[in-house]
């Protein structure tokens, strides 16, 4: 690709297609609602943000903090707070009021761009008062000013050279109601894009619905359309299928991104409904997150026959770890009856990424070395990963030593939590989470040669 970043890959498109969809936003109940914006017009807006981001003093290694609703000045906004090599952080929509505010708190901010749910709060943060707010849904009040006023005369283009400082904290609950901060760098965030563009392609003319922001801006540097759905919108869609189903028809969605479960339950309103199925030019459905058994692909497969439905494994710090089609799955012999469980196949790593299978203690204090890794692999054991498009930074991790391999060259794995194995073409396979007891005789796996005592494969 030879893109220096997400953001040069996205400005290259809009000078090189600027008359091709880059978002549109789905209008909540009524799918034919909605707005949207070519490449050339978000450039455009993203440009006089930039400016405004500038004029506001901020630069490389600040904070602004970003939460609302998806919309093409969220992403606008986003673009430019990346060419200003900002630290953005990005707090979802599914936080409670006091979560936010965490994360608000560790996000430590100079601008914070939100709704009025979290603005509203402020009271709570005494000391967070100086800070620059505005609100995002164009509403100005004395107390806080539109987000419009960000909106400089002047533009200033994106690629100034300060993207390669920019990274994205994205914020999300963790065990026991707490708030972690995945941080992922430019260069991460192009290590991510490329690994996926290459194990799930997409065509010029694709539409496709994705919930994650780092999906939208793997579209925007891919050249491709991205459909936003309104907040809250996975959540219903889990209840009843149907509107999501009417929303996929009506604007001609050829690419989903979505979790296993919710697939699942497209598959059940598609095989349950009494009215007939609107027409779908769906190409591609993407499940992400631990791997999906056997019987949803079945279902999928059913009732999706010309969609290719992929399985892509991936965990907070690493969205993209391995790949594989339904079909493969759906080819693996089935287990007998009284048969160990084999585990969930979820494919053969991406480039980008070295996966190992360790036996490994609670807590690692200590620096490692690469043997000391090799004498700890196994064949069914916790998988652990790293490399260019792993994050090596969680903020408010509870106990890093648990989470963290940290190697004599300063390297870092991130353990996942999953137990696993590799099978004998070094495809991964899912068995359990650690602290689970894992199958007592999983389909053994080829012991390590002198060569392959590292454990490490990409």
């Amino acid at each position: 690709m030879g893109h220096f970043s997400i953001l040069g890959a996205f400005a290259e498109r809009a000078r090189t297609q600027p008359a091709q969809t880059a978002l549109v936003v789905a209008g909540g109940s009524d799918p034919l609602v909605y707005e949207q914006a070519t490449y050339g017009e978000l450039l455009s807006v993203a440009e006089r943000y930039h400016g405004g981001l500038i004029q506001a003093g901020l630069g490389p290694r600040q904070s602004l903090v970003l939460e609302g609703p998806p919309s093409v000045d969220f992403y606008a906004i986003l673009l430019a707070a990346l060419a200003c090599g900002l630290r953005v952080g990005l707090i979802p929509h599914r936080l409670d009021p006091a979560q936010k505010l965490s994360a608000l708190h560790a996000a430590r901010p100079r601008v914070v761009v939100a709704g009025p749910e979290l603005l509203g709060g402020w009271s709570a943060l005494s000391s967070m008062w100086p800070i620059h707010r505005y609100r995002i849904d164009f509403e100005d009040t004395p107390e806080i000013p539109s987000v419009e006023r960000l909106l400089a005369l002047e533009p200033r283009e994106l690629r100034s050279g300060g993207e390669q400082e920019a990274r994205i904290i994205s914020f999300q609950r963790a065990e026991q109601g707490l708030i972690q901060g995945v941080e992922r760098t430019s260069p991460m965030l192009l290590a991510e894009h490329l690994s996926l563009a290459a194990h799930v392609p997409s065509d010029p003319d694709d539409v496709e619905l994705t919930d994650r922001p780092e999906g939208v801006l793997h579209n925007l540097a891919g050249g491709i359309t991205s459909v936003l759905m309104p907040q809250g919108f996975a959540e219903e869609a889990a209840a009843d299928a149907g509107p999501l189903v009417h929303t996929l028809s009506a604007l001609n969605v050829t690419s989903l991104q979505t979790t296993p479960e919710l697939a699942a339950g497209i598959a059940r309103h598609l095989r349950e409904s009494s009215d007939p199925p609107p027409p779908l030019r769906l190409r591609q459905l993407v499940l992400r997150g631990a791997g999906a058994p056997p019987a949803v692909c079945r279902d999928l497969v059913a009732a999706l026959p010309d969609t290719h439905v992929v399985i892509v494994y991936g965990t907070d710090v690493a969205a993209v770890i391995a790949s594989v089609s339904a079909g493969e799955v759906l080819a693996e012999p089935e287990r007998g009856r009284n048969q160990p469980a084999r585990g969930l196949l979820v494919g053969t790593p991406v480039e980008g990424v070295e996966v190992g299978i360790l036996a490994l203690p609670v807590r690692i204090k200590e620096r490692v070395s690469d043997d000391w890794v090799a004498s700890h692999a196994a064949q069914v054991g916790e998988v652990v990963v790293r490399g260019s498009a792993v994050s090596r930074d969680v903020l408010g991790e509870e106990d890093p030593l648990r989470t963290h391999i940290r190697m004599d060259d300063w390297t870092v794995w991130r353990r996942t939590g999953d137990l696993g194995r590799r099978d004998v073409g070094g495809r991964l396979w899912l068995v359990g989470r650690v602290g689970e007891e894992p199958p007592r005789s999983p389909v053994p796996a080829p012991s390590p040669n002198r060569n392959q005592r590292s454990a490490l494969s990409r």
